[in-house]
């Protein structure tokens, strides 16, 4: 067995060959296979004198050895080890008759010769050829020494098979250590390992050639006829050496194909496992990935490596499908391999520049889809066989599989990470980069803060404008918003259409607020959304990191109570987070809590403040009024709970909770003949109510339940709420009206105030403000607007009620003014509903209607006011009352 280590790609400058420049062969040689060289150098050095003193052998003995020596170096059988081979001769064989042949200086002598002779012949490069004919002759020289001390002068067959097998034994060792030391040291492999591969082989090939080579000296000495079976059983040993090479190859091969792909599925990076296992995989020079952007498709990463240079950087190219690779690629999707000298031009020309003789290219699909090539390459023209291609197509498989794992994961990774309407970061992104900063600010004297932000009327415009709209609001404001950051600023979106910012390195306050108010400022310039122009303003709350917060969650919660804390005092406000925010933000927790159980507890209460007719100061209406009478806070102002209610849409169950109480109390009112039969009972609806789906079932249902017919209910709906919302709520209004119930455009002149729409939207009362109302007196100005209102609204047949009516000169002056319906403190405030029907008997004549006096003149044996009466929530209603479920705040208690 003769070791045949391909070291020229290793200790050759790049581009050049071995043979064209002899004299630098040894420069840069590794060690060993300098080692090796001397040490034959030296063997024949030692073996040469003694070949001049011995007589010179027959000539057909010198011609006989050399033929054998030369073939026997020839291979039968390669392993690969990267680049570089093992080759498996009969090189024992005939070491084997070479001993018997010739003596020790003669044989150590020739062996080089002939090893060379055969290299030479196979135009191996000079550095093959020496380090092969140099390991021969040492090798040589062990092994004739070897032979020499175990035979001596015997002639028993026993003594010289033995000494022919030791000898043989250690030619083998001999062969096996330089090899796999040159191997080792040349193609960075461990020694063990090389050494280690091709072991068991070598001695199932060391077995085979030197029992075949017993046989020859045997049958040579004793009868040569029986030298022509010999061909036949050197055939069978070839059959045998080979069909155990390809099935070691084949396992080898796979298990290294398993674990490259083993490696890919679990690999962060796919081009780096490319790039170091199918050199060795394959024994390529060359090795080229390409991998298609999978969102442009357009363009693609290129990573190669080159046995020369290694691994080079990743290059972005441009895709064209005239370029002569890829658009072969994407023309046949299948492996292929080209050769240069066959090669189109285009082709051959590319791989001159690429200095190769053949390549093999096999696509990535991923789901049908090109998304790259694999090409690997050989320096000369290789002939590969289609067992071959068949790996390099699993392979493919493989890396595809692994590029489409990729991409999933890399999708994956932005979906956990990032919002996926608006691509800013998520809220876990958010609690993890805030509380690092704020680790960081511990360490550094620069703070941290956190800007929360809400957007105001959000809802109104995703209901007016539908989903869609408000989904591409969002992702505008998104955009807005890191426009107006500094650089090393996050911007996160922590639900609905609240965003956060975090701001590192903030020095004081002031700058974390004038970060705030930058970002709000982005927000002015209107939006365009499909057609429709919107105008979006913020509130904005402002924490620090070192305000007192444990960790970044309660950095955020002091964010969000300044955020409530500046909504409170109305849109576009920025406030920074104090002690007392927390404070509230507890209190309003606790309340939250509380109001969750007071439902189940009853501990909602209505009051009934009655409308009276100007024509006639008969009690013609009573508007409900809800009350939270709390165990521990006493009566709770409306105020001071409804807002969270809507906030939590409890004020859903609770309005249903009104609707059906005051409904019962009216038929309870008109069955004891304490009411007029025609008193209307006036109900508010909150926005979330008017969208709520079940509401015309709920209201129907109240109504049939008590008994009392729809006419006699009216429904209050803000004006602001009406006006904003879609044509959903018109319709559902409708409905109602169809039913016989009456609407009324609560708190008219606080929202939108545009007449034009009066006679458009389905109502049927029209209840002025009692801003109006405070105002009335000698300007003649507000004198005025209150009577263009009232004849407006009589114009389009709508009946006027005036709220917050306090004074005899205001009811004197609404009288003037042609008002319909008035309520307020002047007749009375909100009672209970025993108080309300005490009320209704005390004024009832016993002929006419409720007429009313000032409530001086009826208020007797009633218990003491309370020193601070809760104020009732009154979101609008017609002239016979209404539930106040609204945004503001009744002021007649």
């Amino acid at each position: 067995m003769t070791a045949t280590p391909a070291t020229a790609a290793v200790v050759v400058a790049p581009g050049r060959d071995a043979t064209a420049h002899p004299s630098r062969m040894f420069r840069g040689a590794p060690w060993p296979i300098a080692t090796v060289i001397v040490l034959g150098l030296v063997a024949i050095a030692v073996a040469a004198p003694g070949a001049g003193r011995s007589p010179a052998p027959q000539a057909w003995r010198l011609v006989v050895t050399l033929v054998l020596l030369a073939v026997g170096d020839v291979p039968l059988l390669r392993i690969r080890f990267g680049r570089d081979h093992h080759s498996y001769t009969l090189s024992e064989m005939a070491l084997v008759v070479s001993l018997v042949l010739l003596p020790l200086p003669w044989l150590t002598v020739l062996a080089p010769c002939a090893v060379a002779v055969a290299h030479l012949a196979a135009r191996r490069p000079l550095l093959k050829v020496a380090f092969n004919a140099m390991a021969s002759a040492s090798g040589v020289l062990l092994a004739a020494m070897v032979y020499a001390v175990i035979v001596g002068n015997s002639q028993q067959i026993l003594t010289r098979c033995s000494g022919l097998a030791a000898a043989a034994f250690v030619f083998l060792l001999w062969n096996t250590v330089t090899m796999s030391s040159a191997v080792a040291s040349t193609q960075g492999f461990r020694f063990r390992d090389v050494y280690g591969k091709g072991l068991l082989l070598s001695l199932i090939v060391w077995a085979g050639n030197t029992g075949v080579g017993i046989l020859l000296v045997i049958f040579g000495e004793s009868n040569p006829l029986a030298l022509l079976v010999m061909p036949v059983l050197l055939g069978l040993l070839y059959l045998v050496y080979w069909s155990y090479l390809h099935a070691m190859h084949e396992r080898d091969l796979w298990n290294v194909l398993q674990d490259a792909s083993g490696q890919l599925l679990g690999a962060a990076g796919v081009a780096r496992v490319v790039m170091e296992r199918t050199p060795s995989l394959f024994g390529a020079d060359f090795v080229e990935l390409m991998l298609v952007d999978s969102e442009s498709a357009s363009s693609a990463m290129v990573y190669r490596w080159s046995a020369e240079s290694g691994s080079s950087e990743p290059n972005e190219i441009l895709l064209r499908p005239q370029n002569p690779f890829w658009g072969r690629v994407l023309a046949e999707r299948e492996p292929f391999v080209i050769v240069r000298r066959t090669a189109p031009t285009a082709q051959r020309a590319e791989l001159g520049e690429l200095s190769l003789g053949t390549c093999a290219v096999a696509p990535l699909l991923v789901q049908g889809e090109c998304a790259g090539a694999l090409r690997i390459g050989f320096r000369g023209e290789a002939r590969i066989p289609a067992r071959r291609m068949q790996i390099l197509t699993t392979f493919a498989n493989h890396v595809s599989a692994a590029v489409h794992n990729t991409q999933l994961f890399d999708a994956m990774r932005v979906q956990a990470l990032h919002d996926p309407l608006t691509g800013l970061a998520n809220r876990s992104v958010l609690l993890d980069r805030l509380e690092h900063a704020r680790a960081a600010s511990d360490v550094t004297s620069a703070n941290v803060a956190a800007i929360f932000m809400d957007l105001d009327r959000f809802k109104v415009i995703n209901d007016s404008l539908g989903h869609d709209a408000g989904d591409l609001l969002l992702m505008s404001v998104a955009e807005r918003i890191k426009g107006g950051l500094r650089p090393g600023d996050i911007a996160a979106r922590f639900g609905g259409d609240e965003f956060v910012v975090l701001c590192q390195n903030v020095s004081e306050p002031a700058e974390a607020l004038a970060i705030a108010q930058r970002v709000a400022a982005t927000l002015e310039t209107p939006f365009s959304l499909r057609g429709d122009t919107v105008f979006v303003t913020a509130s904005i709350g402002v924490a620090l990191a070192n305000s007192g917060a444990e960790d970044a969650a309660g950095v955020l919660r002091d964010a969000d109570a300044a955020m409530y804390a500046a909504k409170s005092r109305g849109r576009a406000q920025c406030m920074l987070f104090d002690r007392r925010m927390r404070e509230q933000a507890l209190a309003r927790l606790e309340m939250e809590n509380d109001l969750r159980g007071a439902l189940e507890l009853n501990q909602f209460r209505v009051h009934y403040q009655p409308n009276v007719r100007l024509l006639d100061d008969r009690v013609v209406g009573v508007e409900a009024l809800v009350r939270w009478e709390h165990p521990d806070r006493g009566l709770v102002s409306p105020s001071e709970f409804i807002r969270l209610a809507e906030e939590t849409g409890l004020v859903v169950p609770i309005g249903t909770w009104v609707i059906q109480t005051a409904c019962r109390q009216l038929a309870r009112w008109s069955a004891e003949n304490d009411a007029d039969p025609d008193m209307y009972m006036s109900i508010n609806l909150s926005p979330h109510q008017l969208s709520h789906p079940d509401l015309e079932k709920e209201i129907a249902a109240a109504i049939m339940s008590s008994g009392i017919s729809p006419h006699l209910i009216c429904l209050e709906v803000t004006e602001t709420a009406l006006v904003s919302d879609s044509g959903e709520a018109h319709d559902v209004l409708a409905r109602l009206r169809n039913l016989g119930i009456r609407i009324a455009l609560d708190d008219f002149g606080t929202g939108f105030s545009s007449l034009s729409y009066l006679h458009t939207l389905p109502v049927d009362v029209l209840k002025l403000d009692r801003s109006f109302i405070a105002r009335l007196g000698p300007v003649p100005r507000d004198r005025a607007l209150v009577a263009g209102i009232v004849d407006l609204a009589h114009a389009v047949d709508l009946t006027v009620v005036a709220e917050g009516v306090e004074t005899p000169e205001q009811l004197a002056l609404l009288r003037q003014l042609g008002c319909d319906v008035v309520q307020g403190h002047h007749f009375s405030e909100a009672l209970s509903a025993a108080m309300m029907e005490e009320m209704l008997r005390a004024v009832r004549p016993a002929s006419n209607g409720h007429a009313l006096p000032p409530r001086a003149s009826w208020v007797v044996n009633r218990p003491e006011r309370q020193s601070s009466p809760a104020p009732a929530l009154t979101p609008g209603g017609p002239p016979w009352g209404s539930t106040s479920l609204a945004h503001h705040v009744d002021e007649d208690v």
